[in-house]
């Protein structure tokens, strides 16, 4: 079967919009607006510093929950699974990957830890969450074995 005459579910193109608007806006957010904004105003400026880490913990847990899907299908013993229960685990996942991203910036020389950073991300995983509710179960239902690649 070849990768064109793959299709993608409905439900699995809204994590997949979700996961490539997050990762779009948050790069531009550090390569783009903050290197040339030089704006004196406080709030703006801690809101562009904290944007990365709130979009990270939408966007991560957002292509984790596109993928469950395609990787759970290859192994047939883990095809039952409640996608409830990924989702909660793409959350989990998010935040002790970014966490931990965090906790080593204390150890180099060449990066910043901020807490702040950490309480955004716990933010941004509470914004994935309630997307995940509103969106629903009956949504992402796992892929079937004709649309696998």
């Amino acid at each position: 079967m070849s990768l064109a005459s793959v299709t993608i579910p409905a439900a699995h193109r809204i994590w997949a919009f979700i996961y490539l608007a997050g990762e779009s806006s948050c790069r531009s957010v550090q390569y783009i607006v903050r290197p040339h904004l030089n704006l004196h105003i406080h709030w703006i400026n801690y809101l562009l510093g904290v944007a990365p880490n709130f979009l990270a913990g939408i966007y991560v847990p957002a292509c984790y929950t596109f993928l469950m899907p395609y990787i759970i299908e290859r192994n047939p013993n883990l095809r039952i699974f409640d996608p409830l229960f990924y989702r909660f685990s793409a959350c989990v996942f998010a935040l002790f990957g970014v966490l931990g991203w965090e906790i080593a910036q204390q150890f180099t020389r060449k990066f910043y830890f901020d807490p702040d950073d950490i309480l955004w991300t716990f933010v941004g995983v509470g914004v994935y969450w309630i997307i995940t509710q509103w969106f629903g179960t009956a949504r992402t239902v796992p892929i079937t074995t004709s649309s696998c690649i």
